[in-house]
């Protein structure tokens, strides 16, 4: 028979699947699945990573970074003067 049991490690409890058996006249436990854990007094599920749906996908940083280097290099104005030269 399967029930949730708590451990506690170090400052974190742990909450876990397990269930009782016999071997050589003993009675032991095996785990069967980590739930979770337990944080003041409130279980916490774990995310199973592969049950996870990306919906989008935004890369920000890159081009924030480029936009950047370009501003302070004034790549604009580099650039503006090869395509143009009558800009300057």
């Amino acid at each position: 028979m399967a029930f949730i049991r708590k451990i506690t490690r170090k400052d974190s409890t742990y909450l876990v699947k397990v269930e009782t058996y016999r071997e050589n006249g003993k009675v032991k436990q095996r785990v069967l699945e980590y739930i979770g854990k337990e944080e003041n007094g409130v279980p916490v599920q774990k995310v199973d990573i592969g049950k996870v749906d990306v919906v989008n996908v935004k890369q920000y940083a890159d081009v924030s970074i480029l936009l950047q280097l370009a501003n302070q290099l004034n790549l604009h104005e580099i650039l503006a003067s090869i395509i143009n030269p009558s800009f300057h």
